[in-house]
């Protein structure tokens, strides 16, 4: 299993605290002249782990809240690339992933279930009485772990560009059906010799 997801459920247990997304609050309020687009998305390191926070923001539509409430699953991809930045030649990729996050509404257990999915693979799940949770999970994360930068690979100018892929006729509002945000970059990052393993 991809590392990340053996450390999903701690990352999705920090998400669950209302202080961790008061960036995220801006999402109430619609946004309809601006099309959906990621910022910011920041790269923390820590030893050779790399850790994600990022936010998709847009005009969220009223269907979504219908569409998770009738118990219909609602999904947005994140595609997630690791570069190697290389002044004077095209960016060398170094790993590449798929983050797939769905949300439904379980109407057993009046709880709404938000899964994350890295390559396709189950990696956690968690249960929330609030929609407004539900829905923070599915464009926000603080801190994800994304990527392990191995030994022999470039490691000093290292960035993440990530895009979000969704069928807009049922999440955004003014913006085509199933399309895709541009690709957002991060500032490059480095993981220092030591810390490779």
């Amino acid at each position: 299993m991809h590392h990340a997801g053996r450390l999903a459920c701690a990352s999705l247990a920090r998400a669950r605290a209302a202080g961790a997304f008061a960036l995220v609050l801006a999402l109430a309020a619609p946004l309809a002249a601006e099309p959906p687009h990621i910022a910011p998305l920041v790269v923390d390191v820590r030893g050779n782990d790399l850790f994600l926070t990022f936010v998709l923001n847009g005009a969220v539509d009223p269907e979504l809240a219908r569409r998770i409430e009738s118990g219909l699953e609602t999904s947005i991809d994140y595609d997630v690339r690791l570069l190697e930045r290389n002044r004077y030649w095209f960016d060398q990729e170094l790993e590449a992933h798929r983050f797939r996050v769905t949300a439904a509404y379980d109407p057993v257990r009046r709880q709404y279930v938000v899964r994350d999915f890295w390559d396709r693979k189950p990696a956690a799940t968690v249960s929330t009485g609030e929609f407004a949770q539900a829905a923070r999970l599915l464009v926000a994360r603080d801190r994800l772990p994304a990527f392990r930068v191995r030994r022999g690979w470039p490691h000093k100018h290292l960035y993440v560009k990530m895009r979000a892929s969704y069928d807009a006729g049922h999440f955004f509002a003014l913006a085509p059906v199933n399309s895709s945000t541009e690709w957002k970059k991060s500032k490059t990052v480095k993981v220092h010799d030591a810390d490779l393993k």
